[in-house]
């Protein structure tokens, strides 16, 4: 499964579509924001498109019914979306509802890392688990304050 687009279900109406570039999951920005029900997906892309730790790639393909049409998506690694949900912590603090990102890190957990190749899976699940420490600490109404 390299250099893939695959598309899973997490049930309901949420899709994730991920790239699996050269045994690295990349994740459709939009389909994040959908999941996590981000509120204000600008100010969390701002994030993602002006930082140099994050992976984010723009990816052009032709739209299968249409051979002279092309659509765009953005992918991002896990760490990008992860500095996007913190973004939209750190702005709202207690506002606005923050994204539910534990919702894209449940998906990601039950459908994502049980396809993906061992040592993919492996840094994968490492990865989720680091996010759920991360959101944990943001939540904490130490932090709030």
């Amino acid at each position: 499964m390299t250099n893939e687009l695959t598309t899973y279900s997490g049930g309901g109406d949420h899709n994730l579509t991920v790239w699996n570039r050269n045994g690295e999951p990349l994740f459709d920005v939009e389909d994040i924001f959908n999941i996590a029900e981000f509120q204000d997906p600008n100010l969390a892309l701002s994030e993602v498109l002006f930082s140099d730790a994050v992976d984010v790639m723009f990816v052009k393909r032709r739209i299968e019914e249409k051979d002279s049409e092309f659509e765009s998506q953005l992918f991002t690694n896990l760490p990008g979306a992860m500095a996007m949900a913190e973004r939209t912590f750190y702005y709202h603090r207690v506002r606005q509802e923050p994204p539910n990102i534990e919702a894209f890190l449940d998906l990601l957990k039950q459908v994502v890392v049980p396809a993906l190749e061992d040592d993919s899976a492996r840094d994968l699940d490492q990865q989720i688990e680091k996010g759920r420490q991360a959101i944990h600490e943001l939540r904490n109404p130490a932090f709030l304050n």
